[in-house]
């Protein structure tokens, strides 16, 4: 028997889950779990040249919602400005070039949904790093 990590989905996987990732003969993405307010599920920590800085995904929050039904709310233009921002900090990064394009696509497909773009994000991040995607749980 075959144990299956569950990972709650994230904006840019944190690093223990890719170590997850990584080890795990079998992990999902837990898809129906309430959506928690302040968490890795819609932000992201980045080094840049004046310390770590936060890039948040604004949402439509509707209290005891599920992840899955939490919607991306566009009334600033957050995703250029996130992308811009991996951009400054990371252009002259090895591999930065290979990703950028696949990165910026995903930050502007105006996902209704945060899952649907986390698990965007994750599918690039498993296929640089060569992991099998993980599946998402159905209940």
């Amino acid at each position: 028997m075959t144990l299956t990590h569950k990972l709650s989905t994230s904006y840019s996987a944190p690093l223990a889950h890719l170590c997850i990732l990584l080890k795990a003969p079998e992990t999902c993405i837990e898809a129906h779990e309430s959506y928690q307010k302040q968490s890795f599920r819609n932000r992201m920590y980045i080094a840049t040249s004046s310390g770590i800085q936060m890039l948040n995904i604004p949402i439509e929050h509707v209290k005891g919602q599920s992840i899955k039904d939490t919607k991306i709310a566009y009334r600033e233009p957050w995703a250029r400005n996130h992308f811009r921002t991996l951009q400054t900090c990371y252009n002259s990064a090895p591999y930065f070039i290979y990703y950028c394009d696949e990165i910026e696509n995903a930050l502007n497909t105006n996902y209704k949904y945060l899952f649907d773009l986390n698990q965007h994000l994750l599918h690039i991040i498993c296929k640089v790093i060569h992991v099998k995607v993980p599946e998402t749980t159905s209940g």
